[in-house]
């Protein structure tokens, strides 16, 4: 059992703006998927940041979590065999002003338990702040997404990490 918690998320923090350092994903799955989620989202690949692939117990299909500058936040699977997006989990866009600034606020933000960057979603508004829910991994061992709760005031940007939210399901 140890071994395999050790194995619990095979993507390390991204190396830069763009793409996660991962010695087990090469730069072509990274460049499809760049360029599949651009061309979905009309943006510019440079306006895609993806946080995260993870190759999943099948090996031909990848977890991905990804954000735009616009203000897009996607969970979803992609086959490499095929090419092609499986399932979404999330498609989520910011659709006022103040969400579009926390969410601005949190999207480069890493994980203190998986060391990836999030992917953060499902604002609202509650007094001086904004709760969300964000992603920041998927568990091959336990075939789930990696998600919990958080807040972030808008007047000091400071993020109030709340609970965990287990793994979801698919």
């Amino acid at each position: 059992m140890c071994s395999i918690a050790a194995a619990y998320f095979v993507v390390q923090p991204p190396a830069d703006e763009t793409t996660p350092e991962n010695q087990f994903i090469s730069e072509n799955i990274q460049d499809i998927l760049l360029t599949k989620i651009a061309t979905e989202k009309g943006v510019s690949k440079e306006n895609v940041k993806i946080c995260f692939i993870v190759q999943t117990e099948n090996t031909d299909i990848f977890a991905v979590g990804a954000i735009t500058k616009a203000g897009g936040s996607l969970l979803f699977f992609y086959d490499n065999s095929l090419r092609d997006v499986m399932s979404g989990k999330v498609d989520n866009t910011t659709t006022t002003v103040e969400e579009f600034q926390a969410f601005n606020m949190v999207a480069g933000e890493i994980s203190p338990w998986t060391g990836n960057y999030l992917v953060p979603y499902d604002f609202t508004k509650q007094d001086n702040r904004f709760i969300f829910v964000y992603c920041d991994g998927y568990s091959t061992f336990l075939a789930r997404w990696s998600e919990g709760m958080a807040s972030i005031y808008l007047e000091n940007e400071e993020i109030e990490w709340g609970p965990r939210l287990g793994l979801s399901g698919q």
